[in-house]
């Protein structure tokens, strides 16, 4: 994983593929990110719920709610990681639509009334 992020640091956007490229890399690895985190999460909680805390220590707080608030964080990376993926995209899509000139063909009607 830290070579991708060598790559997108070295990757020069100085026109729309390179900029196409970068954003959907980015997407792609962020996906993979949050594919990681959440598993993660879920693996964390699964082993924390099962391990005994000295009795006085949370009070009447389960077990299992403690894991569940400690994977909470890991999920809210992912949810993060994703919601960055999604900005990339974003981010090509507003470029797309603000910059690059698109040759369109003369406004047709899309039906025709009866006469």
């Amino acid at each position: 994983m830290a070579s991708h992020f060598g790559e997108l640091a070295d990757m020069e956007l100085r026109d729309p593929d390179a900029l196409y490229h970068f954003c959907d890399r980015v997407r792609d690895d962020a996906r993979e990110l949050s594919w990681a985190l959440q598993f993660q999460a879920d693996m964390l909680q699964g082993d924390l719920s099962t391990v005994a805390v000295p009795e006085g220590r949370f009070g009447s707080l389960s077990s299992k709610a403690r894991a569940k608030a400690v994977a909470s964080c890991l999920r809210l990376a992912a949810e993060a990681v994703t919601h960055a993926g999604r900005l990339t995209v974003k981010c090509y899509s507003l470029f797309k639509r603000h910059y690059l000139v698109e040759e369109s063909e003369p406004s047709k009607p899309r039906f025709k009334l009866p006469a």
